[in-house]
Order: structure tokens, then C-alpha cells, then sequence
């Protein structure tokens, strides 16, 4: 797994993979819209329309890891 630090001003301010950084929708994802959603006309605004669907994304597949791993223990306990 790759693991991303964030830095702001010296600080360490987020950590994670890609995924999750996105979905906790702060400073790297921030900038991730912003370098993938180009500069210019139009094209900014589409991929800006394409990063934001990007972290919608990454959120759903966030949560529904976290719920497959809360299902785990509960599908081990009932092998018991």
C-alpha cells in the first residue's frame, strides 16, 4: 500500500493512501482537484465535474470497506 504524507507549512496534516485522502475531502484532496481539473475555459470545469465524481467515489468505496470489515468480526463470532 502507498502511503501519502501531506504536508502544509512544515506540518504533517493528513496521511493515507490515495483513496482515503480523497474521501476525507481536505488539503490533498483539495489539490488533487485542482492540479487533475486543469486551469483554462471549460475544460477546468469538466474535469473539475470528473475530479469531484473521482472523491464521490473514493467515499463510497471508503465506506463500503468499512462496512465489510464491521461485517467480518460479526461473520467470526458466528462460527463460534
Amino acid at each position: 500500500m502507498d502511503r501519502l504524507i501531506v504536508l502544509d507549512r512544515g506540518r504533517v496534516v493528513e496521511e493515507g493512501d490515495h483513496r482515503s485522502l480523497l474521501a476525507h475531502d481536505g488539503l490533498y484532496a483539495r489539490l488533487w482537484a485542482h492540479q487533475s481539473g486543469g486551469f483554462l475555459g471549460d475544460d477546468a470545469v469538466e474535469a473539475a465535474a470528473d475530479a469531484e465524481e473521482a472523491i464521490a467515489q473514493a467515499r463510497a468505496q471508503e465506506n463500503e470497506g468499512e462496512i465489510a470489515a464491521d461485517e467480518v468480526p460479526a461473520r467470526k463470532r458466528s462460527r463460534r
